[in-house]
């Protein structure tokens, strides 16, 4: 069963990770902002970060779990929690955000390869699939 510490602390757990990530999107936002690349130091960074992050996330999945099991008024009685995660949501909004910017200037500065992009499909004509039909028609 869950309580409310254990649930605190998985969120907790989730929210120094994110705060240290966010610290990460903010470097690479400095030395981009500068006319800068990306410093590689934030890369291995991050890299590191990722066992963390999946086990933070299990963990959090596993207490979700036990919490859509509690009945409303056990629920009701963990309005902590809620404030938590809350809390956690909004830290993890910035760090999105903040990377997308840094991507946004990654783009506009022409330093993304070639590679990264997705391939543009040509656009079908009107009239594609008439002219499938009248190509097999005769």
């Amino acid at each position: 069963m869950t309580t409310l510490p254990t649930l605190t602390a998985a969120l907790l757990e989730q929210r120094r990770i994110a705060t240290e990530v966010l610290g990460l999107v903010e470097l690479e936002a400095a030395a981009l902002g500068n006319g800068g690349s990306l410093p590689s130091e934030t890369a291995a960074a991050k890299q590191r970060l990722l066992p963390r992050l999946a086990s933070a996330a299990r963990n959090l999945r596993q207490q979700r779990e036990l919490w859509q099991h509690l009945s409303p008024e056990e629920r009701g009685s963990m309005l902590g929690a809620l404030d938590d995660l809350r809390c956690t949501q909004e830290l993890l909004m910035k760090v999105i955000l903040r990377d997308r910017e840094n991507e946004q200037r990654l783009l506009r500065a022409g330093a993304v390869p070639a590679r990264h992009f997705s391939k543009v499909q040509p656009q079908a004509s009107a009239h594609f699939v008439a002219n499938l039909y009248r190509k097999n028609a005769g």
